[in-house]
């Protein structure tokens, strides 16, 4: 009997390793696709940005910039480079403050297999040179590419 009680405790334990250490590998892969993310959105590379969500968000995405590409006579690429050059030289003229710096703090991660919710803090440069700071969460999902994004809220 004690024996039995033994294997089953060992077994338990085993178990609630495996668990922690997979925990911490998608929190780790997670912490990556959010970085990646902060990194293009600094360079302003809206490719990049749309590769970080998910497959379906990003489909939509690039379908409507080659539709509008076709429409234009300018290819989904261009598309892209356009906008980009929007955000960095048009944004203040109509009144919006243009990001100059993103960070994004992960402040605690709850993932299992499939899904993720990180609780973050976002501070950014505006425009106007002002430092601010904004709470959110951004939820992600596990891809076959890897963690997507599928939802950035900010409280």
């Amino acid at each position: 009997m004690k024996k039995t009680v033994t294997v089953i405790v060992s077994v338990l334990l085993v178990a609630a390793m495996m668990f922690t250490f997979a925990g911490c590998g998608a929190k780790g892969k997670v912490r990556a696709s959010i970085k990646e993310f902060q990194t293009a959105c600094n360079e302003l590379n809206i490719e990049g940005v749309i590769d970080c969500l998910d497959p379906t968000v990003s489909g939509a995405l690039k379908l409507g910039a080659g539709l509008l590409g076709s429409l234009t006579g300018t290819d989904a690429e261009g598309v892209f480079e356009k906008l980009s050059a929007l955000l960095v030289t048009g944004a203040e003229s109509f009144g919006i403050d243009s990001f100059k710096t993103l960070k994004i703090k992960v402040k605690d991660i709850a993932a299992n297999d499939t899904t993720a919710d990180a609780k973050v803090e976002f501070t950014y440069t505006a425009g106007s040179g002002e430092e601010k700071t904004s709470d959110g969460t951004i939820s992600l999902k596990s891809t076959d590419e890897g963690w997507k994004i599928t939802g950035v809220k900010f409280r």
